[in-house]
């Protein structure tokens, strides 16, 4: 099904490339149950429950399987679909996560944008998969200094949240200052990455979210979507944080006029 023959109303076209564009920051993609599932959704032929039900109906355990212990170094995080297989993992956790996006893209979680909320957004969007999601990992992911110690998440959580959204309040008069704080937050949050898997979703998903609250929307179509695949390689320690500034600028647009579909 081809989302420009007219099966698609505008704001539903916009819809769904937002989602594949979110997914395409990580290098993901649809396959074409994906792609003709989140369709049906955002037509409302089917809820966002039914979608997961027919994931779930798609990839469900093999029942003849032996059952297998993953060791705690697997490196496969526990999920509801007993999937031992990474690869195949991947590609549940993406068509999952394809489908919250887009029912995300009409109704945004509400919260006070602190970690709570944050960790509703990552719960959401990933809790059909994983029985972490929304959970803070128990683990440190390195020993480089970059990211928060799993001891200390909450502690660093708290610091970088507060004050957050009155800064965004104060900027919100000047685009370019609206920018640049949004962009010193990714960096304070990706530094923080508390979720065994899924934290660049979740960000993403947090701070589209905090642009709505303002009015704006936080583009994710393929015109800029090359550039956000870079953002976690960009080494803010040396600088880079301008060149993620950059790329807000463009990212955070005014809306446009569009038809609306509650999902």
């Amino acid at each position: 099904m081809n989302p420009m023959d007219g099966a698609l109303n505008p704001s539903q076209i916009h819809a769904l490339r937002q989602t594949q564009a979110m997914l395409a920051v990580d290098g993901l993609t649809l396959n074409k149950f994906g792609m003709d599932q989140v369709i049906r959704m955002l037509r409302n032929e089917i809820t966002r429950e039914e979608y997961q039900q027919l994931l779930r109906e798609e990839y469900k355990p093999d029942e003849e399987e032996e059952e297998i212990e993953l060791p705690s170094d697997s490196g496969i995080p526990a999920n509801k679909f007993d999937c031992h297989n990474g690869e195949e993992l991947l590609n549940i956790a993406t068509l999952s996560a394809a489908g919250n996006l887009a029912h995300l893209i009409y109704n945004p979680i509400e919260g006070n944008y602190d970690f709570q909320h944050l960790k509703d957004i990552h719960r959401f969007i990933f809790g059909d998969v994983f029985y972490s999601a929304g959970k803070p990992r128990d683990f440190d992911i390195d020993d480089s200094g970059k990211y928060s110690p799993a001891a200390s998440i909450e502690t660093d959580a708290e610091e970088i949240f507060a004050g957050f959204l009155s800064s965004c309040e104060d900027a919100n008069t000047n685009k370019f200052k609206f920018a640049e704080a949004l962009a010193t937050q990714y960096i304070k949050m990706y530094s923080l990455s508390p979720f065994v898997t899924g934290n660049d979703f979740a960000r993403r998903e947090f701070l589209r979210t905090l642009c709505l609250n303002f009015g704006y929307i936080f583009d994710f179509t393929e015109t800029y979507y090359l550039e956000l695949m870079q953002t976690d390689e960009l080494d803010f320690e040396e600088g880079d944080d301008r060149k993620l500034f950059d790329i807000f600028q463009k990212c955070i647009i005014s809306p446009p006029t569009m038809a609306t579909s509650k999902l």
